[in-house]
């Protein structure tokens, strides 16, 4: 079975559980108790609710999984990826600091991470991270030219679980270093 077909039955099973778990203590109340009286009232999804019985302890259940029920959608979601994805647009700046705009230069880029899964098109660079032990710091080499660690903690990224992606809302500037600095890095 492929991944998106698991993740697929995966979503409708635990939907379809969600409403039907509640059934149990409804009918067990039913069962047991069928002259007590369980009332529930208030509002639902800006609708205001008053049921009594079995179908109060269903509406009770329902609302109390509902966060759960929600948060496992992302969970399996995050199965149709074993790794992360990260986007980040590279800048680059001479001594001064004046934008330098080189193609050649970017596609010389050098990712270090363990593993070393990226890529680069258009000034981009696209990473893969595997799962782990959380994200990994990130250094950006490009030979003869400059480097720039990057920590993928903060409010610069932007995170989506379920598809497992990282983008990095600003450019991340590797700026020319001095011949005595490169000599040194490397």
């Amino acid at each position: 079975m492929s991944h998106e077909a698991m993740t697929l039955w995966s979503l409708i099973g635990i939907h379809a559980f969600w409403v039907a778990a509640p059934l149990l203590p409804a009918i067990l109340i039913y069962t047991l108790f069928p002259s007590t009286t369980v009332a529930v009232s208030g509002p639902l999804a800006a609708l205001t609710v008053r049921s009594t019985g079995a179908f109060a302890a269903y509406l009770i259940v329902f609302a109390a999984t509902y966060p759960l029920a929600n948060r496992a959608e992302e969970t399996i979601g995050a199965f149709q990826k074993p790794y992360w994805t990260i986007t980040a647009k590279i800048g680059l700046a001479d001594e001064n600091n004046k934008a330098v705009k080189s193609d050649a230069l970017v596609d010389t880029l050098v990712v270090q991470t363990k593993p070393e899964p990226f890529y680069t098109v258009d000034n981009y660079v696209h990473l893969l991270v595997p799962e782990g032990q959380g994200l990994p710091y990130l250094v950006f080499r490009i030979p003869n030219f400059g480097r720039r660690g990057f920590d993928l903690k903060g409010e610069h990224i932007t995170v989506d679980e379920y598809n497992k992606t990282i983008t990095v809302r600003d450019p991340i500037i590797i700026s020319r270093q001095s011949q005595a600095d490169l000599a040194t890095a490397q």
